[in-house]
């Protein structure tokens, strides 16, 4: 990976080099799935630890919302500082040990739709109608469906980074699983170039 065909400064060259040594030699991941996560991060944020996007999302997988605040609660249970080698830890960790959370709340909107979007309530006696629910579904995970662009289920997400030498398909599945970029964001074969 030592190679700077992407126009990256030295600095950027040094964080991909460290964080793809980090991914093969300290946590065993495959040469070609290290690459396709680095075609992501390429990305993302050009290597650049200190990014922050337009939307709040930070670091070289820019992290944001719910992640962002696993990831700090990560950095204080290890006592490390924020850092690259510390984000990809901390994203192989959730990838590989993490809770499934999209489809955590995926399922959960499935079957309420299935239930005139109706749900128990607390005690088991009755139903009740949360509105938002819907509306929830239809802008975030409805058109992930429609398009079949929905990401795969965490245990499939590890047959693939551990198994797969293909990097197209390692570089999809972590834009998919992991990155979930709208439409406009995702440049999947900007991805793979880069990973290649």
């Amino acid at each position: 990976m030592a190679q700077n065909i992407l126009g990256l400064s030295s600095e950027a060259v040094d964080v991909l080099n460290r964080m793809y040594d980090f991914m093969v030699t300290h946590r065993g991941i495959s040469p070609e799935a290290a690459s396709a996560i680095l075609g992501n991060v390429m990305q993302e944020s050009t290597f650049n630890h200190n990014a922050v996007s337009s939307k709040g999302a930070k670091g070289v997988y820019q992290l944001l919302g719910q992640n962002y605040q696993n990831y700090l609660n990560y950095l204080k249970q290890k006592n490390w500082n924020d850092g690259p080698l510390s984000q990809t830890s901390f994203v192989l960790n959730e990838i590989m040990n993490g809770k499934d959370y999209y489809y955590e709340t995926y399922d959960k909107y499935k079957q309420r739709q299935a239930n005139g979007w109706k749900e128990r309530t607390a005690d088991g006696k009755g139903w009740y109608k949360n509105p938002n629910d819907s509306i929830e579904f239809t802008k975030t995970y409805l058109p992930r469906e429609l398009a079949g662009t929905l990401p795969p289920r965490r245990e499939e997400a590890v047959k693939i980074i551990t198994t797969s030498k293909d990097i197209p398909a390692i570089t999809k599945m972590f834009m998919n699983y992991w990155e979930r970029p709208n439409a406009s964001e995702a440049n999947l074969n900007t991805r793979i170039d880069y990973a290649n």
